[in-house]
């Protein structure tokens, strides 16, 4: 082959290589550019769906805790509820048990009074005390039946007859009481107590009223200042058995002071009357 024959084909190629070289170079960018943009679009494609899925676990979590904590503030009102209902039953349970150990007790210690009380053939008060007029002096506290004690009121007033010459008297009150309602205890006493007017007319009225209260006899003493008086009186006291007859004897000696004040002895007895009182051998 001719020299020229071969530079012509030599040409020929090169000449054809740079034709398709740059003729294809333009394309191979764009391609390129193309396979990065989607590979980006890929890379961002694949963060949102990441972060999809994290904002949805989110979600799924906070709905999760949200119920969670809904249940547990239920479980705790329940909880709260089944506590006051357990305290409750608790408080009732203690307050049962603790009445009936008073019933218990106090129904043995009403029995063991009863069995122990034995009533008195002879009560009596013997005081020495100063009083103004109108005011109520209250002694006794004799425990004359099972669970009950005879008290003994008395008010001194005083008075003028016709003939212009003054006189004391003393009304009294006799009464039997429930131990509740004053507590006293013995057949003598040397104890008193006084009220004024008003706490007096409250107290006869609160004996009225009382169911357990009763009103047994009214004796009244009249006498002059510095004149001893005594008076004698029967009544009955009820009992279970029946009324049981007693005898009161009530003996004064006032002397008035110059201040208006009363210095009173007073002695009382209750005793059997003579009916009961067993006949003496000779």
């Amino acid at each position: 082959m001719k020299p020229t024959a071969i530079i012509a084909i030599l040409l020929a190629g090169a000449l054809g290589y740079f034709v398709n070289h740059f003729t294809l170079a333009p394309k191979l960018k764009v391609a390129q550019e193309t396979v990065v943009r989607l590979e980006t679009e890929k890379n961002a494609l694949q963060e949102q769906m990441v972060s999809m899925q994290g904002r949805m676990l989110s979600d799924a979590e906070r709905r999760r805790m949200e119920r969670e904590r809904k249940e547990l503030a239920s479980l705790r009102g329940e909880i709260a509820q089944l506590r006051k209902k357990i305290q409750d039953q608790e408080q009732s349970q203690l307050l049962a048990a603790q009445k009936a150990k008073q019933a218990a007790a106090g129904a043995e210690s009403q029995e063991l009074e009863e069995e122990e009380f034995e009533p008195s053939d002879y009560y009596a008060a013997t005081l020495n005390v100063a009083l103004e007029l109108g005011m109520t002096l209250v002694t006794g506290g004799w425990q004359t039946s099972p669970g009950r004690r005879t008290f003994m009121f008395m008010t001194p007033t005083m008075g003028s007859s016709n003939s212009g010459s003054g006189y004391l008297q003393f009304v009294s009150k006799v009464a039997e009481l429930d131990d509740s309602e004053l507590d006293v205890s013995g057949n003598e006493t040397d104890q008193a107590g006084g009220f004024d007017a008003e706490d007096a007319a409250s107290l006869f009225e609160g004996i009225k009223r009382s169911p357990t209260g009763k009103l047994l006899g009214l004796p009244t003493v009249v006498t002059n200042a510095g004149k001893e008086a005594v008076v004698s009186t029967s009544f009955q006291i009820p009992s279970d058995t029946g009324a049981l007859p007693r005898k009161l004897e009530l003996g004064v000696l006032p002397i008035l002071g110059e201040d208006g004040q009363i210095e009173l002895t007073l002695a009382a007895t209750i005793s059997l009357t003579e009916a009961e009182n067993p006949a003496e051998e000779p």
